[in-house]
């Protein structure tokens, strides 16, 4: 594997990584012991007696000024990365990457009100924040209209973050009296943190010029810069690396779910409810990592006017290589900030639904999705604020979904998503694609079979 800097490393090969995640599939009433992940009250009252979970991965890419379509996302694998991924260097942009692959999981109820769940599941997730496409040209000298000035009074915020999950839950039924309905759940998740890696740029400012040589560099800059990495060396990455314990802490999930079954008595329908409200506060708590004394580095930038310093010099370095360029530099100044052990938040979410039973099959749910982690904290990845509408059509062995997303990030998007028998598939993106640009492309698959009620 190539050797890269930390900037990019998380920006270019996170997006072969490839919102809410499962768009569509999340809505329905026969996600098994998936249902967990998004309320663990879900699988109290489930439509399974038992449920097991073999796989399920869902990839998501987007940027505030990426321009996706279907015909060309086979672009993003290839040497145009960069362009798709940050869209008009003149602008900050701001992007998410995130992988979620749930692994071997399985649900059983015992009596008529009680769940448990056991679950798996590995997580990587990856933001840049008001980040300055100039900046990012300028490591590979591809900046046009020079001269250019860059300056900003914001924290320009690189990070990733990497873990697995081995989570217990239970769901329970709390009321159950004539038309009202109510019923709980909670998962404690034990984590395991593989790997944890920051860049943060404060206050940079400074011109961008081209050298006769025809490279970029800066002068008249200054600003604050700080790197880390803890866990796994991405620069010598094996797969089996995945399920190393770099970090731990301990997580949680709240859920409930009232639903109100005017006919409860007298329905013949799996599903008796003619709406449902559903509340639940999803990645609560944080892992603790402690970043290697040779990958860190707090410094303050100086380069005065008429010298020249030149981005292209990070490039194809890993982050040692650029402590100990940055420790050579005349330009930069380490701070000899010892950073010790430091927390990663979750990424902390309010999730809440209203579902609405059409008829018998078709359904319209109407979700909501509040991140809870501050896009200022340095070490901590985040979700966006994002709002879905969900009509669907469900069988107990066929479902189709069409989620209608606006989030902060990527705007609008409309997908589609499917269950046939045990197999579910799709994309919250796709049909936007189709017809048009979309700022995101995600996908969604798994493999999952139970045991249903009678």
């Amino acid at each position: 594997m190539k050797k890269m800097t930390l900037l990019t490393y998380l920006v270019f090969s996170s997006c072969f990584l490839f919102s809410q995640n499962f768009p569509g599939y999340r809505s329905g009433n026969y996600t098994g012991v998936n249902g967990v992940f998004y309320n663990p009250a879900n699988i109290a009252d489930s439509r399974y007696r038992w449920d097991v979970n073999l796989i399920g991965i869902n990839g998501n890419l987007g940027n505030s000024q990426a321009s996706f379509k279907l015909k060309n996302l086979g672009d993003v694998f290839n040497d145009n990365v960069d362009s798709l991924f940050f869209g008009n260097s003149e602008k900050e942009s701001s992007g998410i990457i995130d992988m979620d692959i749930i692994g071997p999981s399985v649900m059983f109820s015992i009596g008529k009100k009680n769940s448990f769940a056991i679950t798996t599941r590995f997580r990587a997730i990856g933001n840049v924040h008001d980040i300055d496409g100039n900046l990012i040209q300028s490591i590979d000298d591809e900046n046009t209209g020079l001269p250019l000035t860059l300056k900003s009074n914001s924290q320009q915020k690189i990070i990733a973050n990497g873990w697995t999950e081995i989570g217990g839950s239970f769901g329970r039924i709390l009321m159950n009296k004539g038309k009202h309905f109510l019923k709980g759940g909670a998962s404690v998740k034990f984590l395991l943190g593989s790997a944890n890696s920051f860049a943060n740029i404060t206050n940079l400012k400074g011109t961008l010029d081209e050298a006769f040589t025809g490279d970029v560099y800066l002068t008249n800059a200054s600003g604050r810069v700080a790197i880390g990495v803890a866990g796994v060396d991405f620069d010598n990455f094996e797969s089996d690396q995945i399920f190393a314990s770099n970090g731990n802490g301990i997580g949680f999930d709240l859920g409930l779910v009232y639903e109100y079954r005017p006919e409860e008595n007298n329905s013949k329908y799996a599903n008796k409810y003619k709406f449902r409200v559903g509340l639940a506060l999803l990645d609560l708590g944080s892992i603790t990592y402690k970043p290697k004394a040779n990958e860190f580095g707090d410094y303050t930038i100086n380069v005065p006017s008429g010298s020249q310093w030149f981005p292209s010099d990070l490039d194809g370095k890993s982050i040692s290589e650029v402590k100990s360029y940055l420790d050579a530099s005349p330009y930069f100044t380490n701070n000899a900030i010892n950073l010790g052990s430091y927390k990663s938040n979750l990424p902390t979410t309010l999730q809440a639904s209203v579902d609405y039973a059409i008829n018998k099959h078709f359904y319209t749910e109407l979700s909501g999705q509040l991140s809870l982690v501050s896009q200022s904290n340095a070490y901590s990845a985040f979700f966006y604020n994002a709002f879905t509408i969900t009509p669907r059509y469900e069988g107990r062995r066929i479902g189709f979904a069409l989620p209608i997303n606006y989030n902060k990030l990527t705007n609008f998007n409309v997908g589609a998503s499917f269950r046939v028998g045990p197999v579910f598939f799709g994309s919250g993106s796709v049909l936007t694609a189709l017809v048009g640009n979309s700022k995101q492309a995600d996908f969604h698959f798994g493999i999952r079979f139970g045991g249903l009620k009678k």
